[in-house]
């Protein structure tokens, strides 16, 4: 999750302003919003002011600091947040989990157990896609067994593209078609589509990481990065706490390749490969 590019807009944004939204941002979804982007934050912002008819950043943030502004603080946060994703993405993650986690979790399915495995900030749906191909590209009789993977992210707006399964064929030019063109069917005008035995085994649904979680079951398995270098440090630190509490024993994290956990064993968790950590320890009290 990154900062849109800022263009030239008017009208302008006060410091104060600015400020007024910084604090929306951090309560809504705990992002910090650094210092020097006023004009970014004016860019993107200034269609959420035409849209609404409002001839100044003062009356917006009257309006999104509102009880009843919900909808407007979604549409703050879809506005000055983008989903910077693509398949695949940082691939080391999935080829560790074809040839060195996948045989667990295939001989816990055969048994009869059950896998689940959660995207956190899972943006427009390429890396649950990514997940499910790379296990189902290997092991195809996964789809008939208990294999459920979790996507959700802040973003309403991105979770309907990502439900939808859509995506331009110029999304996977750098992977082996031969390998995945069984994952997708053509939808017309340079399109393809997830096919359903990839999407029913995902589903996908709105989560604030700040907020209470409502999953009842632990995971196999938890991506989430490049999320929590967009949060101060005792938040970050928290959300990697709750994260190794949501995780079986001997369950994995992974998280990007420019985010560390650090004190990971104070949390109960060990380096287990690039970027990848498996907790070694029971839940905290």
């Amino acid at each position: 999750m990154t900062l849109h590019n800022p263009t030239d807009s008017n009208p302008t944004l006060s410091a104060s302003d600015l400020a007024r939204i910084a604090v929306v941002l951090r309560r809504e979804a705990g992002i910090e919003l650094p210092d020097g982007k006023a004009s970014l934050v004016q860019a993107r912002l200034s269609k959420r002011l035409r849209a609404l008819a409002l001839n100044s950043y003062s009356a917006y943030c009257d309006l999104v600091e509102a009880d009843a502004a919900d909808g407007e603080r979604m549409e703050l946060l879809s506005a000055l947040t983008t989903n910077v994703t693509k398949f695949f993405r940082e691939r080391h993650h999935f080829d560790d989990l074809a040839e060195r986690l996948l045989p667990e979790m295939l001989s816990k399915l055969r048994s009869g157990g059950a896998v689940r495995i959660w995207s956190a900030a899972c943006s427009s749906g390429e890396e649950p896609y990514s997940l499910a191909m790379t296990l189902l590209s290997r092991a195809p009789e996964l789809r008939n067994l208990d294999l459920r993977i979790l996507g959700t992210d802040i973003d309403p707006q991105i979770l309907s593209v990502a439900r939808r399964g859509l995506y331009s064929r110029e999304a996977l030019l750098d992977e082996d078609g031969s390998r995945l063109k069984a994952f997708f069917e053509d939808a017309g005008n340079n399109q393809i589509r997830m096919i359903d035995d990839i999407r029913k085994i995902i589903t996908f649904n709105r989560l604030n990481l700040h907020q209470k979680w409502p999953m009842k079951r632990q995971f196999d398995l938890i991506m989430c990065r490049n999320v929590v270098i967009y949060f101060n440090k005792p938040d970050e630190a928290q959300i990697w706490r709750r994260m190794t509490d949501a995780l079986l024993p001997g369950g994995h994290i992974m998280i990007g390749h420019s985010e560390r956990i650090h004190e990971a064993e104070r949390i109960g968790l060990s380096l287990d490969g690039v970027t990848t950590y498996r907790k070694t320890a029971p839940n905290h009290a």
